[in-house]
């Protein structure tokens, strides 16, 4: 309750008319839109459905002014959302002086309330909510992993050669965010390593969810200078999990996403943690995976944008096996990356013939090993890339006779390593992976840990960036 037993929807509601001839009027229109937008008060859908033709600028403002109150009315905490609105209010920004004293004068009711009820007499500003990275919950509005999402895996989508988003238009989506020790489990619980029932439930930010990626746009090239990081998932649900971080980052660091289109290819820039990076996908279709493609869209960007140093190869690969050493959903980063793309198929065995690739001292010094929740373990060592999708338990042994020293397989890196051999600048590669199977032709038993190890991974390298 604000000052005098007012709830914050009445604090709100006592300034809405007026409001509602202001907000529709430009200036303030177009920029205070925007800032709300920003801060996820009001969604892209809503913002686009009051910017429609024929409404006239009365009109508008009251649209405006009710999303707002509905903002508020469904909040789990609504005087944090008051207050943040009073930010936009407020903020140089927007610079209207009338609207200044609508958020000066809001802030004081929800100020005095504060004070009542905690004893303080001093009155502070209260910033825009930080979006939690390590909490049980994205935020109030989270959404548990979607049972159906979790559920599909790219190599179960034989009716199309797509793979559709899983997190652009969902609202099951799956995901991670806790340092808990206390882990809700979808099966009977926790068991022996060999016998791990589904992945523990991550949840979403159901603001962070909805908001939507840019078109492409042209971008200035004081934008582009100077990013250093080149971050690549591969398939659909790696991507998602890339995308949610982007996301979050935009809105903890008040930075925008843009987006380019290079010859179809959909390249995002913006911050991941608190670091300036490029994202790209490189299989949107399963006829797609592998290391060719990967080497051609890591080829063709590395040309144009010669400031990146480290690409990093994000996503899910299959593990060794289960042991004390390593679980489902455990983060893999490698410091060296065996090829086994490039082999001669003899008569009586197969032998390697590409080189492998070390990663340099200061790669492996940027991606040391963090903490992270769920008692999710990370795992450094050598990981084994191949053209082929493993899932036969005989193959994936003798592929791990060949290469001891791997504790992990998967498909694009050592593409992206023979892009880096072509380039003119000092470029390294790393890859950063979740435990999403075995590679044991027992897939089914595991699919549902594939959006989870993605989310692990995303997580990992955002906490790297977020230093």
């Amino acid at each position: 309750m604000a000052e005098g037993g007012e709830s914050a929807i009445d604090v709100f509601g006592k300034v809405l008319t007026k409001l509602s001839k202001i907000l529709g009027r430009e200036p303030p229109f177009t920029i205070v839109t925007a800032e709300l937008n920003a801060k996820g008060l009001i969604a892209d859908g809503q913002l686009s459905a009051v910017k429609r033709q024929g409404l006239t600028n009365d009109q508008r403002g009251n649209e405006v002014a009710e999303k707002l109150k509905e903002k508020i009315g469904d909040s789990d905490n609504p005087n944090e959302c008051v207050l943040k609105i009073c930010d936009v209010f407020e903020s140089d920004t927007v610079d209207y002086p009338t609207l200044k004293g609508y958020g000066a004068k809001m802030r004081k009711s929800i100020s005095n309330q504060s004070r009542q009820t905690s004893g303080v007499n001093k009155t502070k500003k209260c910033p825009p909510k930080k979006f939690a990275v390590d909490d049980e919950t994205d935020g109030p509005q989270a959404s548990k992993q979607g049972h159906k999402n979790e559920q599909e895996s790219d190599d179960e989508q034989e009716s199309s050669d797509e793979d559709e988003p899983m997190t652009k238009d969902s609202k099951n989506p799956t995901g991670p965010q806790d340092m808990s020790t206390q882990i809700p489990k979808q099966g009977a619980g926790n068991k022996k390593f060999d016998k791990q029932e589904g992945p523990p439930m991550w949840l979403y930010e159901q603001m962070i969810l909805d908001r939507k990626l840019p078109k492409p746009e042209t971008i200035e090239t004081e934008d582009l200078k100077g990013i250093e990081y080149l971050l690549l998932p591969a398939t659909v649900t790696e991507n998602d999990a890339v995308e949610y971080y982007l996301k979050l980052s935009s809105l903890n660091c008040s930075t925008s996403i843009k987006a380019i289109d290079i010859d179809g290819l959909i390249i995002y820039v913006g911050s991941y943690g608190k670091t300036k990076v490029m994202v790209t996908m490189t299989a949107p279709a399963k006829n797609k995976q592998g290391p060719v493609h990967a080497a051609v869209i890591t080829t063709k960007i590395l040309e144009r944008f010669t400031s990146i140093k480290y690409v990093v190869a994000i996503g899910v690969c299959f593990g060794k096996g289960p042991s004390k050493d390593q679980k489902l959903g455990d983060v893999v980063v490698s410091d060296e990356i065996f090829n086994f793309v490039s082999k001669r198929r003899g008569v009586d065995d197969d032998s390697q013939r590409g080189g492998n690739h070390t990663l340099r001292h200061d790669t492996v010094n940027i991606f040391k090993k963090l903490k992270m929740p769920r008692k999710i373990k990370v795992l450094q060592g050598g990981i084994v890339s191949t053209a082929d999708l493993i899932d036969n338990p005989g193959i994936k042994e003798e592929l791990f006779k060949k290469f001891p020293n791997a504790i992990a397989g998967e498909m694009e890196g050592i593409g992206v390593v023979t892009a880096i051999e072509y380039t003119l600048q000092r470029v390294d590669v790393i890859v950063i992976k979740g435990i999403g199977d075995w590679g044991d032709g027992n897939k089914e038993a595991t699919k549902g840990w594939k959006p989870f190890a993605a989310r692990a991974a995303a997580h990992y390298v955002h906490n790297v960036l977020n230093q």
